[in-house]
């Protein structure tokens, strides 16, 4: 009987701190001139369970609206990843929601074991070699996080974000998801419909794609388009007439040596310091550059001068870039290897000048971390809420198609793609206004989508000195 009032006492003090009213203080978000709110407020680490015996802290941030009278339905704002705080996008994002914000409340959660929210993040080794995996460091990280993976999932993300808006009052509310955020949005949608009046998914997640499974060939595609793109432009052709025969024989170079040291001055300190540079590191670089529009015009450029003269400057700025750079380590694991991983095919390796190794690293990363498969939307899901897909025609991670993926299993939805962008199309200020219509009119179908059609890449960097006279 001790114990039952005990164990009694701890329920009931669970269930206060879960039910207790939002202290909200005044914070300021980084380089953004707006008066913001910010809480943390308890979710039940089980949200399936009938007792609760244990709550996470979330770190929730909120913008009210600036005019008075402000819509009821805010705009909840997903991350990407998997493990990216909402509450760290807000300086970016915030200039492509500034008009929306007019109107609507902001809201950034920091999802559980991401930003603020208790972030499931480790230090990697930083000597490692280019292709090394750091098993035993992640070993050492779920041993030090003590924590149980299989509380940190998608569906758990999903149920955190209805019990916040619930605590909170609101009724319905609007979704913005990038990339992995779309993923979440989906969930979100599919399993509590009630509260969604609109949802933007910005570079779309499909639920029938693994995450991680073929980025090297969308990383592919979308180097080919750059490919072209040069081929077809008079002072791009002139510059690099042999840009594919120069990137063909920097791969054979890279797949049948062994890796070499570059010297360079790092981009923060300024100090000389060295990196092994291989096959997989001009991956990691190309794919990275590949993600907006303005850097994806230096690759010509940058192949020309690595291929030709061993110069590695131009993508000074991308060498030893950590895949995991502000992401914790321990959350995106803790997603990918219960949701993904288990859905690749590891064995098939599909014909491709770089790409692979990424793949075996997520293979070899989930072996050393300890988790369970998780249950991902199945083929027949559908959906009726006003939904608007953005896609960047070049994105090298989350290509136009996965966005018709989607769009099939819509029956509200217009799947906009903007022609020469990359990934996370939001910041182009065509595609901003059209997604702010979108939430004040609630309609996909007589959205105004023409401007994206003539959005153009930044010319091609032919040389130090810049583009083309």
């Amino acid at each position: 009987m001790i114990w039952w009032l005990a164990w009694a006492g701890a329920e009931e003090d669970i269930v206060a701190e879960l039910v207790q009213p939002v202290q909200w203080e005044r914070c300021y978000p980084k380089y953004v001139r707006q008066e913001a709110l910010c809480a943390t407020m308890f979710v039940p680490r089980n949200p399936a369970d009938q007792i609760y015996t244990e709550s996470i802290p979330l770190h929730v941030v909120t913008l009210p609206a600036i005019r008075a009278n402000a819509e009821p339905d805010p705009l909840f704002v997903f991350a990407g990843g998997p493990g990216q705080g909402a509450s760290e996008t807000i300086a970016t994002l915030y200039p492509a929601l500034r008009k929306i914000h007019q109107r609507r409340t902001l809201v950034f959660v920091d999802q559980r074991g991401t930003g603020q929210s208790n972030p499931l993040h480790c230090e990697l080794p930083t000597d490692l070699k280019a292709d090394d995996i750091p098993t035993e460091a992640i070993q050492t990280c779920h041993q030090s996080l003590e924590i149980e993976p299989q509380w940190y999932q998608t569906t758990h993300l999903a149920a955190d974000t209805h019990w916040i808006v619930n605590q909170l009052g609101y009724k319905n509310i609007n979704l913005y998801g990038v990339s992995y955020g779309t993923r979440l949005a989906l969930s979100i949608m599919n399993t509590y419909p009630e509260i969604v009046r609109t949802a933007t998914l910005d570079g779309v997640v499909p639920p029938s794609r693994a995450i991680g499974g073929d980025f090297g060939v969308a990383v592919r595609d979308s180097l080919g388009h750059v490919f072209a793109d040069c081929e077809e432009d008079e002072a791009c052709r002139a510059a690099f007439p042999d840009l594919k025969e120069e990137y063909q024989s920097l791969i054979q170079d890279l797949q049948n040596a062994e890796p070499y040291r570059v010297n360079h001055l790092d981009p923060v300190t300024g100090k000389p310091t060295q990196i092994e540079v291989s096959e997989q590191v001009l991956w990691a670089v190309i794919q990275q550059m590949l993600y907006q529009g303005v850097t994806a015009s230096l690759i010509p450029h940058a192949i020309h001068n690595i291929a030709k003269h061993q110069d590695w400057s131009t993508v000074v700025g991308w060498l030893g870039n950590s895949p995991f750079e502000g992401i914790p380590i321990g959350l995106y694991l803790s997603i990918i290897c219960a949701e993904d991983a288990p859905r690749i095919d590891f064995t098939t390796r599909p014909e491709m000048d770089l790409g692979v190794q990424p793949t075996v690293q997520l293979q070899e990363m989930c072996a050393a971390w300890p988790t369970s498969s998780a249950t991902v939307l199945d083929t027949s899901w559908r959906s009726d809420i006003p939904t608007l897909l953005l896609s960047g025609a070049y994105d090298p991670v989350t290509p136009p198609q996965y966005g018709d993926e989607v769009l099939a299993h819509l029956t509200n939805a217009t799947h906009v793609v903007a022609s020469g962008m990359g990934h996370n199309t939001i910041h182009q200020p065509c595609i901003s206004d059209m997604v702010t219509d979108f939430v004040n009119a609630q309609n996909p179908q007589t959205l105004d989508v023409a401007c994206a059609s003539t959005l153009q890449r930044p010319p091609f960097i032919l040389s130090a000195t810049g583009t083309a006279p």
